[in-house]
């Protein structure tokens, strides 16, 4: 069995979509040499295949939250760092093709000021620490957790979760609220094309 393969080029778009490949073994145009060392020449009609380029399946980025996602609560503090609380869980699931997430942003809210609030966030995938950030001044801000180099397989569903180490509460009143969400913008995700690819929402 013989065949052909061709390596596409690394990019082919909609202009390219529902063009017609085809390839030929033109007659004679195979030479061999048998047994009896006779060198002779074989096809005896044409022999073609086509194809036809269809447009590309880009990856998508589902993003959800997850099934352990915190529901509205009070927590507990006191007058020293209360490490490791679970703000916000949310899952990411790669279709078409694999993911490749090199930034993620997530987005917090407070009724006083985060930096009174907040003394770090963490992204986490279960006990792991994958990126550590402060947080400024302010009611609200994001925070860009930057080359995290995430890789979710074609079909697959990873989870993840931001903690926060709160300050003790001598900044802050009783009954403060924070709020944790991811967000749809500033992120740096492609697919296993290199295509830019936006999550689908935003888990809160």
């Amino acid at each position: 069995e013989i065949y052909a393969k061709v390596t596409p080029v690394a990019t082919v778009d909609s202009n390219e979509a529902g063009v017609n490949v085809q390839a030929d073994l033109a007659v004679d145009s195979l030479r061999a040499v048998g047994s009896d060392g006779i060198s002779e020449t074989y096809v005896s009609s044409r022999i073609n295949s086509s194809f036809t380029i269809g447009a590309m399946t880009a990856g998508t980025l589902t993003v959800s939250a997850g099934s352990d996602n915190p529901k509205a609560s009070q927590v507990a503090v006191s007058s020293s760092t209360t490490d490791g609380v679970k703000l916000l869980s949310f899952s990411l699931k790669a279709k078409n093709t694999a993911i490749t997430v090199e930034d993620l942003v997530a987005s917090f809210g407070t009724s006083d000021s985060l930096s009174d609030v907040i003394s770090t966030v963490k992204l986490m995938k279960g006990s792991t620490v994958l990126k550590s950030k402060t947080v400024s001044s302010g009611t609200y801000g994001t925070i860009t957790f930057d080359g995290v180099d995430l890789s979710i397989a074609k079909d697959a569903t990873e989870n993840y979760w931001i903690a926060a180490d709160l300050k003790g509460d001598s900044a802050y009143a009783d009954g403060t609220t924070l709020l944790a969400s991811t967000t749809t913008a500033g992120w740096d995700v492609s697919d296993s094309d290199g295509a830019t690819v936006t999550p689908s929402a935003a888990a809160v």
